[in-house]
């Protein structure tokens, strides 16, 4: 179904408006370079912290859109599904993985996949506003985790690896307990 109960008022406000989101991106790049320089600097404390910030931007983000989530169901696509914040944000971390290999920092690898996990986590509470919900923001954030995981592999850094392992452990578990008690679906991410 795809209406569901979605609130139909704000999702045509957020389509009308497109650029409602822009000072909430512009805010995200600002935390996300913040993030880069100061982790090349050393300073880990505060590209941590600028990492933090952005999940907050992102729970705001959540937040505020409420029940104007649609699923990616499948054989039906349609564009209302599709979240271009979502995704700016999943390719700020998806990027600074790879600067950090790049760079060998592994404690800069760390607080990224922490933060990656920290957001297929959040987004598990996004409301599809149906019944039989297919996490489909969840999905994405856990094939980029995933995706950093596999960057990571021929690099050889065992204390980063077993960190990432437990990153995805964490989600696999939250995932498998929440489909216990509630019916979802994750397109084969278990």
């Amino acid at each position: 179904m795809i209406l569901g109960v979605h609130d139909l008022e704000r999702t045509t406000y957020f389509n009308l408006n497109p650029h409602w989101t822009t000072k909430a991106i512009q805010a995200m790049q600002y935390c996300i370079s913040l993030a880069r320089y100061h982790a090349a600097q050393g300073d880990y404390e505060i590209s941590q912290a600028a990492l933090n910030s952005l999940i907050l931007i992102n729970a705001n983000y959540i937040n505020a859109k409420g029940k104007t989530f649609f699923v990616n169901a499948p054989f039906f696509n349609h564009c209302l599904s599709h979240d271009g914040f979502i995704s700016v944000t999943l390719e700020h971390f998806r990027k600074n993985v790879q600067i950090a290999i790049s760079r060998g920092d592994e404690q800069q690898i760390e607080q990224t996949i922490s933060g990656l996990e920290a957001l297929c986590l959040l987004f598990l509470k996004i409301d599809y506003s149906t019944n039989d919900t297919i996490k489909t923001h969840t999905n994405l954030a856990a094939g980029y985790l995933i995706s950093a995981v596999e960057l990571i592999l021929p690099t050889k850094m065992a204390d980063v690896l077993m960190g990432c392992l437990y990153s995805l452990g964490n989600v696999a578990r939250t995932i498998a307990i929440l489909c216990r008690f509630f019916t979802c679906s994750f397109d084969g991410l278990l």
